[in-house]
């Protein structure tokens, strides 16, 4: 090998390192911005936060469909899992998305879940 190669070798090497390096700080800060946003932290601690009652209850945050996030999808996901579903891969992580929308309709048949449904069923 050439030195000139060799040396052309070692800075791409270092490029690359690099830029994994950005690319998983970027990626835990993702996460951690997510984690806050779902009402749990980023190792799957909940913050504390005043519990979900139909009394506060806010019509706002529904239907609960696909794209949905948050303490409101926890219990639906909960919900779910006592009651025949299944999550294998995500389990109840506050995120609404296939494998929720797919527990649903094999449980209730629907893809969304309403506000009066969630807070006379579910609740």
């Amino acid at each position: 090998m050439k030195p000139k190669s060799k040396k052309a070798l070692i800075i791409a090497s270092i490029i690359v390192l690099v830029v994994a390096v950005i690319g998983f700080a970027i990626w835990q800060n993702n996460k951690k911005k997510k984690a806050a946003k779902s009402g749990y932290t980023s190792d799957g601690s909940p913050v504390a936060a005043e519990p979900v009652t139909s009394q506060n209850l806010n019509p706002a945050f529904f239907p609960l469909k696909k794209g949905s996030e948050g303490d409101l999808v926890v219990i639906l996901q909960k919900w779910l899992l006592q009651n025949g579903g299944t999550l294998p891969n995500y389990g109840a992580d506050g995120d609404f998305g296939t494998e929720t929308e797919t527990a649903l309709v094999s449980v209730l048949g629907v893809d969304q879940i309403s506000y009066e449904y969630f807070k006379n069923n579910i609740l």
